[in-house]
């Protein structure tokens, strides 16, 4: 179950909210997944910092189902 920045502090477990429970946090009127769409966030600048190059960008491509390509 999602949740925000604030009820951090409120929950005892990992299940302090279970499949059987969970309607009692929606019905308080929590809405666990509102803004999560706004909260995306990229990681290119993380990468850049690190010196991470994609393979992708390289021209490279992932392996797939077969095993890599052969050079």
């Amino acid at each position: 179950m999602p949740v925000d920045w604030g009820e951090l502090g409120t929950p005892k477990g990992a299940d302090h909210w279970t499949v059987r429970t969970a309607h009692v946090r929606l019905d308080e009127g929590n809405t666990p997944w509102q803004g999560y769409a706004r909260s995306v966030r990229s990681l290119q600048a993380a990468m850049k910092a690190m010196g991470f190059v994609p393979a992708y960008s390289k021209g490279l491509r992932r392996p797939g189902p077969r095993g890599p390509l052969p050079p």
